[in-house]
């Protein structure tokens, strides 16, 4: 088992090391990708100093999302999408899946 600051770590600085991209600092003027997730969720508690990694890692869903920022664009806002190139994005997944339940009720040859 690994502890939750490993786990952290190998998702967030690891990871674009191993893809080598250049992260760690946000210097001002820069472009940033940053995720801001909520922690007022009784799940998520006691969201103190000592706890955050571990809540972040073992508690903390994807509906926790408050804001996401991409290349210094705000993508997601209060935990929907916001940027207008997903408009319609919901709608065409809803009907993928629904083409792929259809398919799934034809009979096999």
């Amino acid at each position: 088992m690994l502890p939750p600051g490993k786990i952290l770590d190998m998702a967030t600085r690891a990871g674009a090391a191993a893809l080598d991209l250049p992260v760690g600092a946000i210097p001002p003027g820069k472009k940033a990708d940053l995720v801001l997730v909520r922690l007022d969720g009784f799940h998520v508690q006691p969201s103190v100093a000592d706890t955050i990694v571990t809540n972040l890692v073992h508690a903390a869903r994807g509906s926790d999302v408050a804001m996401v920022m991409v290349d210094g664009r705000v993508v997601v806002k209060d935990g929907r999408l916001a940027d207008t190139r997903w408009e319609g994005l919901n709608a065409r997944a809803r009907q993928v899946g629904l083409d792929l339940l259809e398919l799934g009720r034809q009979p096999v040859s």
